[in-house]
């Protein structure tokens, strides 16, 4: 598009055609045959050339090699518009739309700009454009052209001088200027030809769409619910059937943005599939399949099966109050002297926990399971176990809540406090014991806290007319660490820095996930999440979150197109805070609800690519920050696949990369800055590391890199000579810090993966490259000027490998950096020998004093020595970080989907020490 006005010499006032009420399909240029006979009352001669002849209306005449013959028939009616000999002319007129604010407002109309164009040669050019302005004559940014170039000559009525074009009326469009520009390349005339001048309004059709989502929430057994969001209000509809069909439907016809639909009778074990219905428009169709570990039945209902007497109304009352104050709906919870099963039964009919109940008395365990079978929660629900109370048959942090029936139906405290604590869950686990008011035998307060103080305990006690109740909450255990990035915290260390993990360790339980919605492990899928008690699995196109002390699925979240494979020369996919696990989908990030799953918080990616959609690529959240990196489709390989389990190994693989970054405020919704380079730059997503106040990122400024269609792009592009940078931003601001960017040079060929250690304050990039075998290079530089302050390298073995010796992402201990075969002193960059019992694919993941890793099975490692224990020798993790160390426990994710390899126990394993 042309815009010419910088030469004026002939200048007029601006003529305004107002038209009406304009109906669509309604002529709005006034005179654009140009039959009147001449420009002036409608159009206006803005720019005359300054030289020669103006702009002006010809009779019916046209040039040929001849020179001036009339050639009658061949054009429109009597006359057509002539540019005049300057070497540029401009025309316009200003059109008035303010009587069709209503219908433009809309945002359903189009503008319909049609003509005929020709010159003497196809050496000058013609465009005619309509530029949208405001109601203070603004600019509106947007405009539609045609111009005469590549057209036939002279004979403006060949159908291949017609030119027409449509493009959508902005909002708020009150008027239109409409300017005939034309730009003499040659002779001495500007001939540039034109008739039929046409501008019309019509109306288009945006079909709705889904704005994010849809998402299934699993929480129960044959029970769904569906969310998605639209940017219009709209009723709630979805379609959806077993195996293949859309023959069902729910619907709630309220309009809104925000959906849920909650969908019963799902049956188990069955391929769902499912669509959003907008305004009678179907959307996406995806699946489901409804495999869950979905706890425990819905409670079955029917009559209470114990006799009505005085207790009656008091469990009711207990059980309400409990559930109502402590929160805690998921899990397990143990009844500590649960005589006859009367308060595990009122808390069966009010929450999804699963219970168990001990009991000492034979005769109390016998009732209790006659009663809850008659209640047919028995053996599903609720387990009533025949134990000496002072040594429970259950490994140490099993429940989720404590209570006891023994206190309120006899007003004593049974059994040992310093068990009920031994057995409780660490952070959030919560002991609630006591009893209401008026119950026939009362809880003295002083024997309450006597038998509290005895085991030494932490705990709140409250006297009210909800009764007296001592509450005991477990903190998190000391030392314990956290697990909440892809590399495990924003500096990519791979250190959840747990000090807790030390000595033998011995397995605390092992069950689901399984390796039923795992990504095969060929494909190097994330790495699961943790915090606070909760583990996030990510799997193919789906979350799964449950407890780490005790295995207690929470729920899981159905997310089409996510679930990432190849992420070592990636990124994460989703990352924790204390309340939400974050998850990306497309060009979007959602906020699901850490306890119970619920899609809370949405955010989109910034669009600032003109006319290019871009999806949302890294994810970090840190306060009320949440950082993301805006890529080309593609830059992310999206479920599993043979072709991507071949990109994660051998050499030369191409790299995700990024265009620009920024940064959403997580309270509000809005984006706080963006950070995009003019010119363009491939941002090395595994290398964004975010210390301080800053993000410090490699950038690569090779034009080959920026052009890639996908947005991946090998190392051996990205790390070419004079083209790779590191760069430092704020993260609060995204400005370049000062000495930012600093050209570097980074001999890595394969892998790149950029680390930051705290106790030396350097950043360290990491990578590898043949020299002629397979030489590891490792590159520091100073956080404060982004200088290099040493390199070191050494071999690890021959090219072109398939089990992946070119990449080997670090763990940083302290001052020591670990990388499989070495350590090396992060002071000085000398390296020794380390050479750990392990092989094949993986990396290692580690804590303040232990390193994990494959040693065909998952192994412990000695960070003094290269000693390996083996926690199984039944099992296998997979193929990239697959153990965690947090949370004062050892987590092995099932790992092992898609293994041809003879290891017979696939599930997710947890171990403890000694």
């Amino acid at each position: 598009m042309i815009r010419l006005n910088s030469v004026l010499v002939t200048v007029l006032i601006l003529t305004f055609v107002t038209v009406a009420n304009a109906a669509l399909n309604t002529e709005l240029v006034n005179n654009g045959t140009f039959e009147s006979g001449t420009l002036f009352g409608s159009w206006t001669i803005d720019n005359n050339g300054g030289e020669g002849d103006p702009p002006r209306v010809e009779p019916g005449v046209l040039h040929d090699a001849a020179g001036w013959i009339p050639l009658a028939g061949t054009w429109f009616g009597n006359y057509f518009y002539f540019a005049g000999a300057g070497t540029v002319t401009q025309s316009s007129q200003v059109i008035d739309v303010s009587a069709d604010a209503a219908l433009i407002d809309s945002g359903t109309v189009q503008a319909d700009l049609a003509a005929a164009l020709s010159s003497y040669s196809n050496n000058d050019v013609s465009t005619i454009t309509a530029y949208f302005k405001d109601a203070s004559n603004v600019d509106l940014g947007s405009s539609v052209s045609v111009n005469s170039d590549g057209n036939p000559v002279r004979n403006i009525a060949d159908p291949g001088c017609q030119e027409s074009v449509s493009g959508q009326v902005p909002v708020g469009t009150r008027s239109i200027r409409l300017e005939i520009n034309s730009v003499r390349n040659g002779g001495y005339w500007n001939d540039g030809y034109i008739d039929n001048v046409s501008l019309k309004f019509s109306t288009f059709f945006i079909e709705p769409e889904v704005e994010v989502g849809p998402f299934v929430l699993f929480r129960n057994k044959a029970e769904i619910t569906i969310y998605w969001k639209t940017a219009d209000p709209t009723a709630s509809v979805i379609e959806y059937g077993p195996n293949g069909t859309l023959s069902m439907q729910a619907e709630d016809l309220t309009p809104k943005t925000d959906h849920q639909l909650t969908i019963n009778n799902i049956n188990p074990e069955t391929e769902y599939s499912y669509r959003v219905v907008i305004d009678t428009y179907p959307k996406d169709t995806y699946t489901f399949y409804s495999a869950f570990d979905y706890g425990v039945n819905p409670f079955p209902g029917g009559n209470n099966p114990y006799p009505v007497d005085s207790l009656t109304p008091l469990y009711e009352q207990a059980a309400e109050y409990i559930v109502n104050t402590i929160g805690i709906n998921k899990g397990v919870c143990i009844d500590y002297g649960c005589g006859q099963g009367r308060l595990a039964y009122e808390l069966a009919k009010r929450s999804e926990l699963k219970i168990i109940g001990f009991e000492q008395d034979a005769a109390a365990v016998a009732q209790a399971r006659n009663y809850l079978d008659q209640a047919k929660v028995y053996g599903t629900q609720v387990h009533i176990l025949e134990a000496p109370l002072t040594a429970l048959k259950c490994n140490d942090y099993s429940a989720n809540l404590i209570v006891s029936d023994k206190i309120i139906s006899s007003g004593t405290c049974p059994g040992s406090a310093a068990e009920i604590f031994r057995v409780l869950r660490p952070d959030g686990g919560v002991a609630f014991l006591g009893q209401p008011d008026s119950c026939p035998s009362p809880l003295v307060r002083s024997a309450l806290e006597n038998w509290l103080n005895a085991a030494s305990l932490t705990y709140n006690i409250t006297q009210d007319p909800n009764g007296l109740w001592a509450n005991i909450s477990r903190d998190p255990l000391a030392g314990a660490g956290s697990w909440k990035h892809f590399y495990a915290d924003l500096a990519n260390t791979a250190n959840s820095g747990d000090t807790r993990i030390q000595g033998s360790l011995k397995m605390l339980w092992h069950g689901n996930p399984g390796p039923r919605y795992i990504i095969d492990r060929h494909n190097k899928p994330m790495s699961s999440l943790y915090h606070k008690g909760i583990v996030i699995t990510p799997g193919l196109h789906r979350l799964m979150a449950y407890d780490i002390y005790n295995g207690s699925r929470y729920w899981d979240m159905a997310i089409p197109e996510s679930g990432r494979s190849v992420t070592l020369r990636d990124c994460g996919w989703v990352a924790l805070d204390d309340n939400y696990a974050y998850t990306l989908h497309k060009d979007d990030c959602v906020a699901l609800n850490l306890k119970t799953g619920e899609p809370t918080l949405f955010f989109q990616t910034p669009q600032l690519v003109d006319g290019q959609k871009r999806n949302w690529g890294f994810i970090a959240v840190e306060g009320n920050n949440i950082f993301g990196t805006g890529q080309k489709e593609g830059a992310s390989r999206i479920g599993h696949s043979l072709e991507y389990a071949l990109e994660s190994y051998r050499d030369y693989k191409p790299i995700g990369t990024g265009e620009y970054l920024y940064c959403y405020d997580k309270n509000t919704g809005t984006i706080k800055w963006t950070y995009q380079r003019a010119g363009g730059s491939a941002i090395v997503s595994p290398s964004i590391v975010i210390t301080g106040d800053y993000i410090y990122f490699i950038e690569s400024r090779n034009p080959a890199a920026l052009t890639d269609s996908d947005g991946r792009v090998p190392a051996t592009v990205l790390m070419q000579d004079n083209y790779e940078y590191l760069v430092k931003i704020n993260k609060n601001t995204g400005v370049e810090a000062t000495g930012s960017p600093k050209q570097i040079t980074l001999p890595f060929e394969h892998s790149t993966f950029l680390s930051y250690a705290p106790a030396v304050d350097l950043l360290i990039a990491t990578g590898s490259r043949n020299n002629p075998g397979m030489q590891y290079e490792n590159c520091a530089f100073s956080p404060a000027d982004l200088s290099n302050s040493w390199n070191c390298n050494f071999y690890i073995g021959t090219t072109n490998t398939n089990h992946g010796e070119q990449d080997q992402h670090p763990c940083i201990v302290g001052s020591t950096m670990f990388v499989r075969y070495y350590k090396i002193d992060l002071t000085n960059g000398t390296t020794t020998s380390f050479s750990l019992q392990r092989t094949g694919c993986g990396t290692q993941a580690s804590c303040s004093n232990r390193l994990f890793a494959r040693y065909s099975n998952p192994s412990m490692f000695e960070i003094t020595s290269t000693t390996a224990t083996k926690l199984t020798n039944d099992s296998r993790p997979g193929c990239w970080v697959s153990i965690i160390p947090a949370g004062g426990l050892v987590l092995v994710p099932e790992g092992d989907a898609g293994c041809t390899c003879d290891y017979p126990v696939q599930s997710t394993m947890v171990f403890v020490p000694n």
